[in-house]
Protein backbone atom coordinates (compact mmCIF):
# COMPACT_ATOMS: atom_id res chain seq x y z
CA UNK A 1 0.00 0.00 0.00
CA UNK A 2 1.25 3.49 -0.81
CA UNK A 3 1.87 6.21 1.76
CA UNK A 4 -1.20 8.04 0.44
CA UNK A 5 -3.41 4.96 0.83
CA UNK A 6 -2.03 4.42 4.35
CA UNK A 7 -2.93 8.01 5.22
CA UNK A 8 -6.47 7.54 3.94
CA UNK A 9 -6.89 4.27 5.87
CA UNK A 10 -5.73 6.11 9.00
CA UNK A 11 -8.26 8.91 8.45
CA UNK A 12 -11.07 6.37 8.11
CA UNK A 13 -9.95 4.26 11.07
CA UNK A 14 -9.91 7.29 13.40
CA UNK A 15 -13.59 8.08 12.76
CA UNK A 16 -16.26 6.81 15.13
CA UNK A 17 -20.02 6.42 15.04
CA UNK A 18 -22.44 6.34 12.13
CA UNK A 19 -19.99 7.84 9.64
CA UNK A 20 -17.98 4.60 9.72
CA UNK A 21 -20.82 2.94 7.77
CA UNK A 22 -20.32 5.50 4.96
CA UNK A 23 -16.51 5.33 4.57
CA UNK A 24 -14.67 2.60 2.65
CA UNK A 25 -10.95 2.44 1.92
CA UNK A 26 -8.42 -0.31 1.32
CA UNK A 27 -6.38 -1.29 4.35
CA UNK A 28 -9.03 -0.51 6.97
CA UNK A 29 -9.01 -3.48 9.33
CA UNK A 30 -11.66 -2.51 11.88
CA UNK A 31 -14.59 -1.61 9.62
CA UNK A 32 -18.07 -2.25 11.09
CA UNK A 33 -19.31 -3.99 7.92
CA UNK A 34 -18.04 -7.46 7.02
CA UNK A 35 -18.38 -6.76 3.28
CA UNK A 36 -16.55 -3.40 3.31
CA UNK A 37 -13.98 -4.61 0.78
CA UNK A 38 -16.76 -5.67 -1.60
CA UNK A 39 -18.50 -2.30 -1.20
CA UNK A 40 -15.24 -0.53 -2.07
CA UNK A 41 -14.59 -2.72 -5.12
CA UNK A 42 -18.17 -2.21 -6.35
CA UNK A 43 -17.80 1.56 -5.94
CA UNK A 44 -14.52 1.55 -7.87
CA UNK A 45 -16.10 -0.44 -10.72
CA UNK A 46 -19.29 1.65 -10.63
CA UNK A 47 -17.90 5.15 -10.34
CA UNK A 48 -14.32 5.00 -11.54
CA UNK A 49 -14.00 1.94 -13.75
CA UNK A 50 -12.66 3.63 -16.88
CA UNK A 51 -10.56 6.12 -14.91
CA UNK A 52 -8.92 3.32 -12.93
CA UNK A 53 -8.16 1.46 -16.16
CA UNK A 54 -6.44 4.65 -17.34
CA UNK A 55 -4.21 4.78 -14.26
CA UNK A 56 -6.10 6.54 -11.45
CA UNK A 57 -5.61 5.03 -7.99
CA UNK A 58 -8.80 4.69 -5.93
CA UNK A 59 -8.37 5.87 -2.33
CA UNK A 60 -11.78 6.32 -0.68
CA UNK A 61 -15.45 5.69 -1.28
CA UNK A 62 -17.76 7.82 0.85
CA UNK A 63 -21.34 6.85 0.21
CA UNK A 64 -24.05 4.26 0.08
CA UNK A 65 -25.17 1.38 -2.07
CA UNK A 66 -28.62 1.58 -3.62
CA UNK A 67 -30.55 -1.44 -4.81
CA UNK A 68 -32.42 -0.91 -8.05
CA UNK A 69 -35.43 -3.17 -7.58
CA UNK A 70 -36.45 -2.95 -11.24
CA UNK A 71 -33.06 -3.82 -12.72
CA UNK A 72 -32.12 -6.02 -9.74
CA UNK A 73 -28.73 -4.37 -9.48
CA UNK A 74 -26.76 -2.50 -6.85
CA UNK A 75 -25.15 0.82 -7.63
CA UNK A 76 -22.85 3.03 -5.62
CA UNK A 77 -24.10 6.52 -4.77
CA UNK A 78 -21.59 8.95 -3.36
CA UNK A 79 -17.98 10.01 -3.81
CA UNK A 80 -15.04 7.95 -5.06
CA UNK A 81 -11.79 9.82 -4.47
CA UNK A 82 -8.82 8.82 -6.60
CA UNK A 83 -5.39 10.36 -6.86
CA UNK A 84 -6.67 12.48 -9.77
CA UNK A 85 -10.41 13.20 -9.31
CA UNK A 86 -13.54 12.90 -7.23
CA UNK A 87 -16.02 10.71 -9.10
CA UNK A 88 -19.63 11.28 -8.04
CA UNK A 89 -23.01 9.67 -8.52
CA UNK A 90 -25.47 12.19 -7.09
CA UNK A 91 -28.49 9.92 -6.70
CA UNK A 92 -29.64 6.41 -7.56
CA UNK A 93 -30.86 5.65 -11.04
CA UNK A 94 -34.57 5.57 -11.71
CA UNK A 95 -36.33 3.08 -13.98
CA UNK A 96 -36.50 5.78 -16.65
CA UNK A 97 -33.23 7.62 -16.18
CA UNK A 98 -29.82 6.18 -15.33
CA UNK A 99 -27.73 8.25 -12.92
CA UNK A 100 -24.45 8.77 -14.74
CA UNK A 101 -21.36 9.43 -12.62
CA UNK A 102 -19.42 12.65 -13.15
CA UNK A 103 -15.86 13.62 -12.26
CA UNK A 104 -14.38 16.68 -10.61
CA UNK A 105 -10.63 16.84 -11.28
CA UNK A 106 -8.12 17.33 -8.48
CA UNK A 107 -5.70 19.91 -9.87
CA UNK A 108 -2.54 21.21 -8.19
CA UNK A 109 -3.05 24.49 -6.33
CA UNK A 110 -0.77 26.70 -4.21
CA UNK A 111 -3.37 26.57 -1.40
CA UNK A 112 -4.28 22.87 -0.96
CA UNK A 113 -6.75 23.46 1.89
CA UNK A 114 -8.74 26.06 -0.08
CA UNK A 115 -8.57 23.95 -3.25
CA UNK A 116 -9.85 20.87 -1.38
CA UNK A 117 -12.84 22.85 -0.05
CA UNK A 118 -13.60 24.16 -3.55
CA UNK A 119 -13.34 20.68 -5.14
CA UNK A 120 -15.64 19.10 -2.54
CA UNK A 121 -18.16 21.94 -2.90
CA UNK A 122 -18.27 21.28 -6.66
CA UNK A 123 -18.48 17.53 -6.16
CA UNK A 124 -21.30 17.75 -3.62
CA UNK A 125 -23.28 20.63 -5.17
CA UNK A 126 -25.93 18.42 -6.76
CA UNK A 127 -25.68 15.40 -4.44
CA UNK A 128 -29.17 14.28 -3.35
CA UNK A 129 -28.85 14.73 0.41
CA UNK A 130 -32.57 14.18 0.98
CA UNK A 131 -32.33 10.69 -0.51
CA UNK A 132 -29.13 9.93 1.43
CA UNK A 133 -30.71 11.13 4.68
CA UNK A 134 -33.36 8.44 4.32
CA UNK A 135 -30.54 5.92 4.88
CA UNK A 136 -28.19 7.84 7.17
CA UNK A 137 -28.29 10.94 9.34
CA UNK A 138 -27.28 14.43 8.24
CA UNK A 139 -24.38 14.66 10.71
CA UNK A 140 -22.81 11.43 9.42
CA UNK A 141 -23.20 12.60 5.81
CA UNK A 142 -21.51 15.91 6.63
CA UNK A 143 -18.69 14.13 8.44
CA UNK A 144 -18.23 11.85 5.41
CA UNK A 145 -17.87 14.95 3.21
CA UNK A 146 -15.31 16.29 5.69
CA UNK A 147 -13.31 13.09 5.20
CA UNK A 148 -13.59 13.47 1.41
CA UNK A 149 -12.16 17.00 1.79
CA UNK A 150 -9.32 15.70 3.99
CA UNK A 151 -8.46 13.01 1.44
CA UNK A 152 -8.49 15.52 -1.42
CA UNK A 153 -6.15 17.72 0.62
CA UNK A 154 -3.86 14.71 1.22
CA UNK A 155 -3.76 14.13 -2.55
CA UNK A 156 -2.93 17.80 -3.20
CA UNK A 157 -0.12 17.85 -0.65
CA UNK A 158 1.33 14.51 -1.83
CA UNK A 159 2.14 15.79 -5.30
Amino acid sequence: MTGLADGVAGLVSRREGAVRFLLFAPGVMDHPLDDHDDVFVTAVEDLGGDAVLLGETPLLFAGLQAKNLFARTVESVGFLVTDQAVHVRDAPSTPFEPAVPRAVPILADPDPAQAARRIVRRASATFDRKWAETLSDAAALQEALDVVREVVELVLTAE
